[in-house]
């Protein structure tokens, strides 16, 4: 998840999927990691169940801009946060880690610029808005 905070309050500015080659667990794009669309991956494990994905959407969004404003709190002067969040084989999902400077190169490979693009607006407007100069 991609978050920024251009103005007064958090937004999901990116949502991608790293797959892992097959066989792998690793999600790195140097050892065959592939981005793809949450929505799509989500619909392929939990096929036949709309609701479902959807509910784990908004799910991963809730945990994201909780952990997005926690972190704020310790530090306020960061208005970009990466959050990695895994889905296990029971469905439960654990935030791997945030990242104060979060790489956005991910959705540039997806066939959709949609997010990318929104990502460096936000990010242009973040660093005119915040940066002293």
């Amino acid at each position: 998840m991609f978050m920024q905070k251009p103005a007064s309050k958090w937004l999901v500015s990116g949502e991608v999927v790293r797959v892992g080659a097959a066989g792998r667990f690793v999600t790195n794009y140097h050892n065959g990691g592939k981005p793809a669309y949450l929505k799509s991956v989500l619909h392929s494990i939990y096929k036949n169940q709309p609701n479902k994905v959807n509910r784990m959407i908004r799910d991963i969004e809730k945990i994201s801009m909780i952990s997005s404003k926690e972190l704020n709190r310790k530090f306020p002067k960061n208005h970009q946060w990466g959050v990695d969040i895994a889905l296990d084989k029971n469905g439960r999902l654990w935030i791997i880690e945030s990242n104060a400077s979060p790489a956005f190169l991910t959705f540039k490979h997806l066939k959709d610029k949609t997010m990318y693009n929104r990502i460096l607006r936000r990010k242009h407007h973040i660093r005119s808005k915040y940066s002293r100069g």
